[in-house]
């Protein structure tokens, strides 16, 4: 090294050849700058301290630190029966960039601290402080590896994690006991059933059908569904009839659940009671008290008469009809009438039906009678008014049509008018759902299935209009006779409470049709 001297202080100094390092001796004291052909670095030793710097970071220390350097070095020492060095107990690592970062190491305690300036954690011999997380994603959880003491390496597994947000552990599959409520069980269809097969082992019963019941085989076997057929109430029903004959003036049939016709009091089915063919009142006693269901149609309007000059008859309105709910009671005589059909008319209106009824528990039921078809002469006839069922129709002459007649109750609809002239089409009688039309056609009954069975019944129908060569028109649906076409209306279907269809012009004087008596029906539980 040549020694070529510089100096700023009073003092001497050398430089190396290569100009890579300088050193000065002064009075303000030592001053060393070497790597300065690459990274250059400063050491300057003054009265005041120590001073380092690469031209980026600088440290300084005080002389009066320096001093318990020794002392310092004292204190590193072997521990007994440990390879652990230690400085006054604790050994202490600095990151020189980062100071605040660091891991400090205290036998005294003993632990060990780890920080980064903001987040401390710290392990001793009971454990170690936890960081609480409320972070909304998977975090897994550490286990020791193969070992019951605990002491072989720290691991984890994907397939066991946590998410702190929800409180939720997450795993495939979970061995032992638990202690908490479980909120569902995996795998299985909807209905499914849960039963033991053995001990620890759970399997699903799938579900049944509409109306089984789950029933045990005993011992170890699992369950199954099983369809039972529950036995008849102990006591059957029956009707003690008075004044009607059976078979002749009341008929008795019988329905299962599904409302099918059977040959003898079943389950959950009921028995019938029909009363028609007579118009006449009976009266009715209950071995037991009984709910009942009940329909009642009035007698149908007779038809409008027609004659050899110039009229035509209206149809009969259908009798009205009335249905619903009430009750039997023993130790009481309870009461039913069959409504009469009116007589068609030859030459005149025809005459009204009468009411039915059945008087129960809740009072007086009553099924008003349809009003008679009109009928026309050079200045026609309005139909029969009607404050009961169905009423008739207008009749038709050469003069001015007769007016259809209309209905006031609501158990039946007003009749059609009559046409004037040829045809001397006559109104349909009015039905107990629908009206009569001017066309002559009968308006239609109301339909029910109290007798049973999956078509139904009408009842209550108008009868159609009489014409002369105007064709024939048709009863309405629930026995509505047709109307005659120069010829006599049709007597309406027996125990419908049908209108009689008008009769037609002709070279004689034509009738209307009769109406039809009309029915009480009474239906209740086979067995209660």
């Amino acid at each position: 090294m040549s020694t070529p001297s510089y100096s700023t202080d009073n003092g001497v100094g050398c430089i190396t050849a290569d100009g890579n390092t300088k050193i000065g001796l002064g009075e303000l004291g030592v001053h060393i700058e070497y790597d300065i052909n690459t990274t250059p670095k400063i050491f300057n030793i003054t009265p005041t301290g120590i001073n380092w710097t690469n031209g980026v970071l600088n440290f300084n220390t005080e002389l009066s630190r320096i001093a318990v350097i020794q002392e310092a070095f004292a204190a590193v020492e072997l521990p007994p029966d440990s390879t652990t060095l230690q400085i006054n107990k604790r050994l202490l690592a600095v990151d020189p960039v980062i100071p605040t970062t660091n891991i400090s190491i205290d036998g005294s305690i003993p632990s060990i601290t780890l920080t980064d300036g903001t987040t401390t954690n710290t392990i001793d011999k009971n454990g170690y402080t936890t960081q609480n997380s409320v972070q909304n994603t998977n975090h897994y959880i550490n286990f020791s590896d193969s070992s019951s003491s605990g002491t072989a390496a720290i691991k984890k597994t994907t397939g066991l994690s946590c998410n702190p947000s929800t409180n939720t552990i997450t795993a495939t599959t979970f061995i032992g006991d638990l202690s908490g409520n479980a909120t569902n069980i995996a795998g299985g269809a909807g209905g499914s059933i849960p039963y033991q097969t053995a001990v620890n082992t759970t399997a699903l019963l799938a579900n049944g059908t509409n109306g089984q019941v789950l029933t045990s085989q005993g011992t170890t076997l699992a369950p199954i569904w099983s369809t039972i057929s529950l036995p008849p109430p102990s006591t059957s029903t029956s009707l003690t009839i008075g004044t009607f004959v059976l078979n002749t003036s009341y008929f008795v049939t019988y329905v299962d659940s599904s409302n099918a016709i059977v040959g003898s009091p079943v389950a959950n089915g009921f028995t019938i009671y029909k009363f028609a063919g007579t118009a006449t009142f009976g009266t009715i006693t209950t071995n037991v008290n009984v709910p009942i269901e009940f329909f009642v149609v009035g007698g149908g309007g007779g038809g409008g008469g027609g004659d050899t000059s110039v009229s035509s008859g209206g149809g009969g309105g259908g009798g009205g009809c009335i249905n619903g709910y009430d009750y039997f009671y023993t130790g009481t005589t309870y009461q039913v009438s069959v409504g009469a059909g009116g007589t068609g008319g030859s030459s005149v209106a025809g005459s009204n039906g009468t009411e039915g009824t059945i008087f129960a528990s809740g009072g007086w039921r009553n099924a008003f009678g349809g009003a008679g078809g009109g009928t026309g002469a050079i200045t026609a006839l309005a139909g029969g008014l009607s404050t009961q069922g169905g009423a008739g129709g207008g009749g038709s002459g050469t003069g001015i049509a007769g007016a259809g007649g209309f209905a006031y109750s609501q158990q039946g609809r007003n009749g059609g008018i009559g046409i004037a002239g040829v045809p001397f089409q006559a109104g349909g009688g009015g039905g107990a759902f629908a009206v009569g039309t001017s066309a002559g056609v009968g308006g239609s009954g109301i339909k029910t299935w109290i007798l049973g069975g999956t078509t139904g019944d009408f009842f209550g129908g108008g009868g159609a209009g009489g014409n002369n060569t105007g064709g024939t028109q048709q009863g309405g649906d629930g026995g509505g006779g047709n109307g005659g076409s120069s010829s006599n209306g049709s007597n309406a279907t027996a125990d419908t409470g049908g209108g009689g269809g008008g009769a037609g012009i002709g070279i004689s004087n034509y009738t209307g049709g009769n109406g039809a008596n009309g029915c009480s029906i009474i239906r209740i539980p086979s067995f209660v």
